[in-house]
């Protein structure tokens, strides 16, 4: 069994939040509830985005209209930007 499928395996929830195994050592997974809802309120639009909302800025690319687009960065942030 490959390494990644021993994490995926090794993975359970507890009561103190989601934890992996990785060669034997529990480690702790996700995101500080109260980190994120600082970065919520940071973000203008008020949540973070979805991975649909950040796929539509890629598709514009797709469309003939985008052809002379070059060199661009774009932000899909919801506003934020930091």
């Amino acid at each position: 069994m490959g390494a990644n499928a021993r994490v995926l395996e090794g993975r359970r929830q507890r009561a103190g939040g989601a934890y992996i195994d990785v060669e034997g050592r529990q480690i702790k997974v996700g995101v500080n509830p109260q980190l994120l809802e600082a970065l919520n309120r940071a973000i203008p639009l008020g949540r973070a985005g979805t991975p649909e909302e950040a796929a539509g800025s890629v598709v514009m690319f797709t469309y003939p209209e985008a052809d002379y687009v070059s060199g661009q960065v774009i932000v899909t942030g919801g506003g934020f930007e930091g």
